[in-house]
């Protein structure tokens, strides 16, 4: 979820502002059962390769375009 202030500020240093707002895995969702090998090393594990190994993760980014 995000909003960019865009040109709407009187202030200039207030121009063209975004932030973003990031929720990964927001309802804490199980990954699916899946045995499989990762990676060169060939690590075991017990559920999808392509599921994030970080479970929930929230973000907050701004950013100023000049």
């Amino acid at each position: 979820m995000g909003y960019n202030l865009g040109e709407t500020p009187a202030n200039a240093l207030l121009r063209n502002i975004q932030f973003t707002f990031t929720v990964t895995n927001l309802l804490d969702k199980e990954p699916p059962f899946q045995l499989g090998l990762r990676g060169s090393a060939r690590d075991g594990r017990a559920f999808d390769n392509n599921f994030n190994d970080q479970e929930r993760t929230i973000s907050i980014s701004i950013a100023k375009t000049w």
